[in-house]
């Protein structure tokens, strides 16, 4: 959505595709991260822990970085492009 508001009408299937493509990263390395973080623990109960604090805090910073960095009026207007409503 804020996408769509910012990229160019002519450009946004290539930035669609680009954060669609950034976006299956987390999915290629949450897995392995996890299963690593639960083979490494002394107990599998003490792996899960860890895992789910550390998914939780990768969530907290980067919820936290988004709050603060996504502007879409502003960077609409930086581009030169009409922020108005959308449908």
């Amino acid at each position: 959505m804020t996408t769509a508001q910012v990229a160019p009408p002519a450009q946004r299937g290539a930035v669609f595709r680009i954060v669609a493509g950034i976006g299956t990263l987390p999915g290629l390395v949450a897995p392995f991260l996890t299963g690593h973080l639960i083979d490494t623990a002394g107990t599998a109960a003490v792996g899960y822990t860890t895992a789910f604090l550390v998914a939780g805090a990768v969530m907290l910073m980067t919820g936290a970085c988004a709050l603060t960095a996504i502007r879409p009026e502003r960077d609409a207007q930086g581009l030169g492009l009409d922020a108005g409503p959308q449908p």
